[in-house]
């Protein structure tokens, strides 16, 4: 993008540029990154890892990545979670906060910090 040093932003990106840099780089073809996919979620248990708590997934929907990530879960009594911002990309809702960012970075921003506060605090009841 231009006025960035590297092609890591902030902003929206594409399923379509990352499978592309799959292709180009490393010579894995659209069907291969669909079957390797597959088997990481079979190996770590898919869409629905067993024996997890104080877990949460976040996901920008625009994310190559997501495709490999949690973003439903049902609902559990063990704090596993998941959100996906529309229009995210990338680690979208982690970085330091911004006035251009889209909306759902800024609500899973709020969201974690939610939850990593109130895991904090139960922690140290527990102790």
């Amino acid at each position: 993008e231009f006025g960035h040093t590297n092609f890591y932003t902030r902003g929206a990106s594409s399923r379509a540029l990352w499978q592309q840099v799959c292709n180009d780089v490393f010579g894995i073809t659209n069907e291969d990154v669909g079957a390797r996919i597959q088997k990481t979620n079979d190996y770590y248990g898919g869409k629905n890892p067993a024996n997890i708590s104080h877990v949460f997934f976040s996901n920008g929907h625009l994310d190559a990545w997501s495709l490999l990530s949690v973003t439903s879960y049902p609902e559990n009594n063990r704090n596993v979670e998941t959100m996906v911002a529309d229009l995210g990309s990338h680690c979208v809702g982690l970085y330091a906060p911004d006035s251009g960012e889209v909306v759902g970075a800024t609500n899973i921003r709020t969201r974690a910090i939610q939850l990593f506060q109130s895991w904090g605090d139960l922690k140290m009841a527990i102790v």
